[in-house]
């Protein structure tokens, strides 16, 4: 978080695949149903895309959240996603 690097959609897509998997694995169907947070770079840009990663289910929001037009973007980008 805070390095202003964004993963690309497949790599956040994999890493969060094998933490749900983990949470499954240890906690079952509670595990399973955790919302699990992309913590990197997120811009209204690349929201869409981390989205469509799979097993990404919102953000941690960092400096787009200071600017609201780009926070707003990012919000209905995740709820039409959701």
């Amino acid at each position: 978080m805070g390095t202003g690097k964004t993963a690309s959609a497949r790599d956040a897509g994999a890493m969060h695949r094998r933490i749900r998997t983990w949470l499954t694995e240890q906690y079952g169907a509670t595990g399973a149903d955790r919302s699990i947070l992309y913590g990197g770079s997120v811009k209204p840009g690349n929201a869409a895309g981390l989205m469509a990663a799979g097993d990404v289910d919102g953000f941690l929001v960092g400096g787009a959240s200071l600017e609201a037009e780009a926070f707003l973007q990012i919000v209905r980008l995740v709820a039409e996603a959701s």
